[in-house]
């Protein structure tokens, strides 16, 4: 199933944050979980019709964590971000 965007919301899918094992004399609850970055990559899968940017489908983009959408339909979940809370594109070419 793919869920096509409207109302300026781009689709995306979070990048996977590398996570390191680190050794450490601390013991913490089995539950803690590293506190995350307030931002995170995305990578964009598709772009509602109105979305004024000139965006496509692979770039990354840099947003505000806690402004990403998560929805689940019939047991599929998806990611949605307005393009106001895009804060950058990531530019991979060196």
């Amino acid at each position: 199933m793919m869920l096509n965007p409207r109302n300026r919301h781009l689709l995306v899918i979070p990048q996977d944050e590398e996570e390191q094992d680190e050794e450490c004399a601390v013991l913490l609850p089995e539950n803690y979980r590293k506190p995350q970055s307030p931002y995170a990559a995305v990578s964009v899968l598709a772009v509602a019709p109105d979305v004024s940017q000139l965006l496509m489908a692979g770039d990354i983009l840099m947003v505000e964590r806690s402004m990403l959408k998560e929805v689940t339909f019939e047991g599929e979940t998806f990611y949605l971000v307005l393009e106001n809370y895009i804060l950058g594109i990531v530019d991979q070419e060196l």
